[in-house]
């Protein structure tokens, strides 16, 4: 994909490692097959790894467009993990 800014994994990552909130993950259950979406799946336990107060959910009947595809479940997902009382 063509795309006029470069992406540098590492930089992300090291930025991510920054973080100190809790991060909600949310992936569809139906991933689709293209070469993007490849490669961020075979490094997903590197990214996760970036965050020490990582919690993670999949979005049962969704592939990549979770917030198109299943709005109401992705919304409840989001508003548990918001209201989660256990952030200091």
């Amino acid at each position: 994909m063509v795309n006029p800014v470069l992406y540098r994994l590492e930089e992300a990552m090291a930025c991510w490692r920054r973080i100190t909130a809790p991060v909600l993950w949310l992936l569809g259950e139906h991933p689709f097959d293209h070469p993007i979406v490849n490669d961020v799946l075979a490094t997903l336990d590197q990214r996760r790894a970036c965050f020490s107060r990582l919690s993670e959910a999949t979005v049962a009947g969704a592939g990549h467009m979770l917030q198109w595809e299943q709005p109401e479940s992705m919304a409840a997902m989001l508003e548990s993990f918001l209201l989660d009382d256990e952030t200091p």
